[in-house]
């Protein structure tokens, strides 16, 4: 009443062209796997060069709009770029990236810090809201370093954020 030798020799153990084709298989979903990985890596570093970019952006455009409220409060402003009373400027203009500056830097709005990957500029334009109320439209623009160096340990050449906001004309 024993088995059939037949039937014990076909299920001794797989062959080794059934290991190749499952290693295979292995290696093909490994590989789509750290592609994930690597696309979500570029998206989360292109994100974060966004975000910081756009909150420099916003900070030269709330230390514009301290420095005209200090200026409409009587008080000197200078050495900001910043063009008082508040006027169109035809060029960008750029933003100092001494971080010793004494509006820019440390000393005054804190923007500009040392060895800072990015370079800052703003222009002001003469805009109108819907209810009609007379505004000042500040566009900020905030650019990597496009000399060599990488942005956060990847080359982003083209994050390039423009931060708009209005201030209202008094």
């Amino acid at each position: 009443m024993g088995k059939n030798p037949r039937s014990r020799q076909r299920q001794r153990g797989i062959s080794l062209i059934e290991v190749l084709v499952a290693f295979f298989i292995f290696l093909v979903i490994s590989l789509a796997i750290l592609q994930m990985l690597s696309m979500s890596l570029m998206v989360n570093m292109g994100a974060m060069a966004r975000t910081e970019l756009q909150a420099r952006g916003q900070q030269v455009v709330e230390s514009i709009r301290m420095a005209t409220i200090i200026q409409r409060a009587g008080f000197a402003v200078t050495g900001s770029g910043i063009p008082f009373p508040l006027a169109e400027t035809t060029s960008p203009v750029a933003i100092p990236d001494d971080p010793n500056h004494s509006f820019w830097g440390r000393q005054g709005m804190n923007v500009v810090e040392p060895s800072a990957r990015y370079r800052l500029s703003f222009s002001i334009a003469d805009g109108e809201t819907a209810n009609e109320n007379r505004v000042w439209v500040v566009t900020v623009s905030a650019v990597p370093n496009m000399s060599g160096h990488t942005y956060m340990g990847r080359a982003l050449p083209r994050k390039v954020v423009h931060y708009v906001a209005q201030i209202p004309k008094e």
